[in-house]
């Protein structure tokens, strides 16, 4: 059956498959090629899109015993709550002391933040890590208002928060998108303000700062 990240990526718990495929097995099997083979003798399975993969909780151990950055294990969490695919007893129940993964699951679980499944791109879920790290009210992202789809909004502040990636006005139709929908939402009542990649990887305190006088 698939697992680790190959599972991760067939349950489209992340969308970056590893550059190896991964399997378990009860047999005695050797790695072939880029196949990296997991001999164990009990794992439960599933069937999905056809394949057999390890189930999400034990998928999401196995991811954590690999080792990957802390945001893309708390991005598959996210994005398995987000599928109804997390089973936190199972999960729970595969955990414990000296097994693998445990400790960076548990940890993950503690900031368990499921906004992070509905960030389309990482310039959303540096959004949101940055309201959760400086004690920011979390926002809604991805939300259509006024006949737009809106990066992100705090309804309850009438706030919204558009982010300009590396490729997003690179031509005059986005340009003219963006020019027309500002207006309409201002009209409508928002307040409306704009943060590029670079200011929220490089500027996150004055970001910080400058949000937090809209909404808190």
């Amino acid at each position: 059956m698939f697992s680790h990240g190959t599972a991760i990526w067939w349950l489209n718990l992340l969308k970056w498959p590893p550059e190896r495929i991964h399997i378990s097995t009860p047999r005695d099997v050797k790695d072939q090629g880029k196949v990296t083979v997991h001999g164990r003798r009990h794992l439960s399975r599933v069937w999905h899109s056809g394949f057999p993969t390890t189930t999400a909780a034990q998928a999401l151990l196995d991811l954590a015993a690999t080792g990957p950055p802390s945001h893309l294990l708390r991005l598959a969490l996210a994005n398995a709550d987000y599928q109804d695919l997390l089973n936190v007893t199972a999960l729970k129940r595969l955990t414990g002391r000296g097994i693998k993964g445990s400790t960076e699951v548990n940890d993950a679980w503690q900031i368990h933040l499921p906004q992070l499944a509905r960030a389309r791109s990482e310039l959303e879920q540096r959004l949101l890590g940055l309201c959760e790290q400086h004690g920011l009210p979390l926002l809604r992202i991805y939300v259509p208002l006024e006949g737009h789809l809106v990066d992100a909004v705090w309804l309850d502040k009438r706030v919204i928060v558009e982010l300009d990636g590396h490729q997003g006005h690179r031509t005059r139709a986005q340009l003219d998108r963006d020019h027309q929908r500002d207006p309409d939402l201002r009209a409508a009542g928002y307040i409306v303000l704009r943060y590029t990649w670079r200011q929220l990887e490089s500027r996150q305190m004055e970001v910080a700062a400058d949000l937090r006088r809209y909404v808190l």
